[in-house]
C-alpha cells in the first residue's frame, strides 16, 4: 500500500466518528489479537489447527444427523462404509449396508411405523421373521466384536 493510501485512509478514518471509535477499539485489542495469531501460528505448526476443523466439521455433521435428516445422514455415512464392505466376505453384513445406504426412504417409514413401547409390542416384534434375520446378524457381530475387543482373556 502507497503512503499516499495510508494518509488518506487516516484522514477519513479522523473524519468519521463511528470509524475512529472502530479504529480505537482495534487498536486497544493488539496485545489480545497478537496472542491470537501466536496460537493459530503454534496450531497450524503443530497440525492440531486442521485437526480442530475436522473435529468442527464432524460435530456439525453430527448435529446434521441428529435432526429430522437423521436417516439420510446415516444413509450417506454408511454409503462411504460401501467400499469396506466390498472387501467383507459377508454377503449378509453386505447386504445390511447395501440396505441402509440404497434405501433411505423405506428406512425412514420402517422406523415411523416400528414402535416398540413394552415387552409385549417387543414380543409381537420379536415373531418377525426380518426382526429374527437382523438379530441374528447383530448378536453374532456382536460376539466377534467382543472376541476381538479382550483376547487376553480367552
Amino acid at each position: 500500500m502507497s503512503k499516499e493510501k495510508i494518509e488518506k485512509l487516516i484522514e477519513e478514518t479522523l473524519s468519521d466518528e463511528e470509524k475512529l471509535k472502530a479504529m480505537e477499539e482495534i487498536l486497544e485489542s493488539l496485545p489480545k489479537l497478537s496472542k491470537s495469531i501466536g496460537i493459530l501460528n503454534k496450531m497450524v505448526e503443530s497440525g492440531s489447527l486442521e485437526t480442530f476443523a475436522n473435529l468442527l466439521c464432524f460435530l456439525n455433521v453430527s448435529k446434521d444427523m441428529l435432526s429430522d435428516e437423521m436417516v439420510s445422514g446415516a444413509a450417506s455415512l454408511a454409503s462411504t462404509f460401501l467400499d469396506l464392505a466390498a472387501k467383507i466376505n459377508s454377503p449378509h453384513l453386505q447386504n445390511l449396508i447395501s440396505a441402509v445406504a440404497d434405501h433411505p426412504l423405506e428406512l425412514k417409514e420402517e422406523i415411523k411405523k416400528t414402535q416398540i413401547t413394552g415387552l409385549f409390542s417387543l414380543m409381537r416384534a420379536l415373531r418377525d421373521k426380518d426382526v429374527q434375520k437382523g438379530l441374528t446378524l447383530l448378536i453374532a457381530m456382536t460376539k466377534l466384536m467382543g472376541r476381538h475387543a479382550y483376547p487376553e482373556e480367552k
